[in-house]
């Protein structure tokens, strides 16, 4: 059993996202072309200069903008930091650390992208805490967000770089399970409901079971997000 009267530690454990690796690599390949850029500049003043056929009055003219253009570079780059930074903010759960519905649903959109464009079978779940409002009413909101922080924290300890988690209101938490096969989404989908229904968790000295059902629908390259969440927010299906 887990002691989540702290959700804050629990909800605070993250692996490493990959749009995160994505975005560290996008931002190094572009560092590295003003770098190249700014030593070809440079170089090409360098070896003017050494030909003296600029005046040194020009040279130190060149030199000064050259200072400049690094200074407004440094500025770009922590401009682009601090849109990665609050373009993260937005698409997070800021109670829960995981993706809010909005880009929860983005994600399943460019999951359906690679299945029409490479082929490639991908899944989504959906698992709901059918006793999430007996847990707010009898031990208030504080443990409510502790039981769906316990189930990430389980959710999360399965799942692959590729899988993408998200927070979709109304108790429920939302799976994409990339590059898997419907069989092997629904072996994994059980495989995650017993962590779930297994593992209590422990609040304020009282250990509380998660009664949870899940749904899954394979995502298509005939598919639509909105086909996805309908299919989802369908109550038969659901397997306990």
């Amino acid at each position: 059993m887990v002691d989540v009267t702290e959700t804050a530690s629990i909800a605070g454990i993250k692996p490493l996202d990959p749009r995160k690796k994505g975005q560290r690599e996008k931002k190094e390949h572009e560092d590295s072309e003003d770098d190249e850029e700014r030593r070809a500049v440079r170089d090409e003043v360098a070896v003017l200069g050494s030909h003296g056929d600029l005046p040194s009055d020009a040279r130190a003219a060149i030199a000064a903008l050259l200072d400049e253009a690094e200074e407004l570079r440094f500025q770009l780059v922590h401009s682009r930091d601090r849109t990665l930074f609050l373009e993260h903010l937005s698409d997070e759960d800021p109670w829960l650390h995981v993706l809010n519905r909005r880009a929860f649903f983005r994600e399943v959109g460019r999951a359906l992208s690679f299945v029409r464009r490479d082929s490639i079978p991908s899944a989504l779940v959906v698992f709901d805490l059918l006793n999430g409002d007996s847990i707010k009413q009898a031990l208030g909101h504080g443990a409510l967000e502790a039981a769906l922080s316990h189930a990430i924290f389980l959710i999360r300890n399965r799942l692959d770089e590729t899988d993408r988690l998200g927070n979709l209101g109304g108790n429920r938490l939302g799976v994409v399970l990339a590059v898997v096969a419907e069989e092997e989404a629904r072996e994994k989908a059980q495989t995650l409901l017993a962590d779930l229904v297994g593992q209590p968790f422990v609040w304020m000295g009282n250990s509380i079971n998660l009664d949870m059902t899940w749904n899954l629908h394979v995502l298509d390259a005939e598919g639509t997000v909105e086909a996805a969440v309908e299919a989802i927010d369908a109550p038969y299906g659901r397997r306990r």
